[in-house]
């Protein structure tokens, strides 16, 4: 069982941290030092037939969540795309980019109240 006492791995946990609890059913490898599961951490994140990968395409990184909701970001197409389900709130805060970013003059002309285009 994964829960607090039975911490899991995280992709980070240091100054920048996340934090994204495993779903019931989802498998998981336990590492039990000494083989006591008291002192265990689990490695969440294992595909199954019942929970597949969203996405298996080269180059791309997807999360779907439970809701509907998917984020993907293609870099080979440099293309982020996210999509909320209908009725969902969703709030973007953009910071304009250094001034020696090839892009800066067009992402800084971007204004804040804009609407999140749907692809």
């Amino acid at each position: 069982m994964v829960d607090a006492s039975h911490p899991w791995i995280s992709a980070r946990a240091g100054g920048d941290a996340e934090i994204w609890a495993p779903d019931q059913g989802e498998q998981a490898v336990v590492f039990s030092p000494f083989g006591d599961p008291a002192q265990g951490v689990a490695l969440v994140g294992i595909f199954q037939m019942t929970m597949p990968a969203p996405a298996a395409t080269a180059g791309q990184r997807v999360v779907k969540y439970k809701d509907g909701g998917i984020e993907s970001y293609d870099r080979t197409a440099s293309k982020k795309v996210i999509s909320v389900p209908a009725g969902a709130a969703s709030r973007c805060r953009l910071a304009p980019p250094p001034s020696s970013s090839p892009r800066a003059r067009s992402l800084s002309t971007v204004p804040m109240s804009s609407p999140i285009a749907s692809a």
